[in-house]
């Protein structure tokens, strides 16, 4: 059986924010995020936008 100190925040708090488990996720996963939207940048949307404006 759980604890209570093994229980979310929100359950012993419930004016505490719900999603805090989210902003930790968000918060390990960024630098990463980050990365992510470079590549996706340089590799598929510049390249099309050059494609679409070199139509101009």
């Amino acid at each position: 059986m759980a604890q209570l100190q093994d229980l979310p925040a929100w359950v012993q708090f419930p004016d505490t924010e719900r999603v805090e488990w989210l902003n930790k996720v968000i918060h390990q996963l960024w630098p990463y995020i980050g990365e992510y939207a470079r590549v996706f940048l340089t590799d598929f949307i510049i390249p099309q936008v050059k494609e679409l404006s070199s139509n101009f």
